[in-house]
């Protein structure tokens, strides 16, 4: 997966470029394989990262979890982490 994720920086224009990407991340198996695989590559790619999550409350308390799990991988890989919590349906009304 590191080797697909690698050649994509580079066909994107990423690769040591100095870019401060960030990344969205679920809580979910594919985008915590994916940040986790960009973060070991952040180096060798001169990349900085923040990691951004939504939690938009469809799920109750696994949506609750799943916040608090995304601060918990950003806070243990030592990346900063933003987490909004928002309800679309009240957006939706505006």
């Amino acid at each position: 997966m590191e080797r697909k994720v690698a050649a994509a920086l580079r066909r994107s224009g990423y690769s040591n470029s100095g870019t401060n990407l960030v990344v969205g991340a679920s809580g979910g198996p594919d985008s915590s394989a994916l940040l986790y695989a960009l973060y070991r590559l952040k180096e060798s790619h001169g990349l900085s990262l923040h990691v951004a999550h939504l939690n938009h409350n469809f799920r109750g308390q696994e949506a609750e979890d799943d916040a608090v799990f995304v601060a918990e991988i950003a806070e243990e890989l030592g990346l900063p982490v933003t987490v909004v919590k928002e309800d679309p349906h009240a957006y939706q009304k505006e």
